[in-house]
């Protein structure tokens, strides 16, 4: 990552979390949506978005309607936070 969002925002927001629950010991956060990507031979931390699709497809046997479920993931080029860029030279 080009920018230090994520450990700024984190410090942020466990400092809220400690204040909001104070008689809590022991607070700790992690953002996690983010991967460690490999680029060549650069391994580079990127932000994503979990994204679930469903949707209705016909069962061969029963010929009855059911709901499918499949699970993917969306790669932020930019950060999610300041819109800097993650990779230097990255077109648009």
């Amino acid at each position: 990552m080009t920018c230090n969002c994520k450990t700024e925002i984190s410090e942020k927001f466990l400092e809220k979390v400690k204040g909001d629950l104070p008689e809590s010991t022991n607070h700790s956060l992690e953002m996690t949506a983010y991967s460690f990507v490999l680029d060549g031979n650069r391994m580079e931390l990127r932000g994503y978005m979990p994204v679930e699709i469903k949707h209705t497809v016909k069962n061969k046997k029963t010929g009855l309607d059911r709901v499918k479920k499949e699970k993917t993931s969306v790669l932020f080029t930019f950060c999610p936070f300041c819109g800097v860029r993650f990779k230097q030279g990255e077109a648009a």
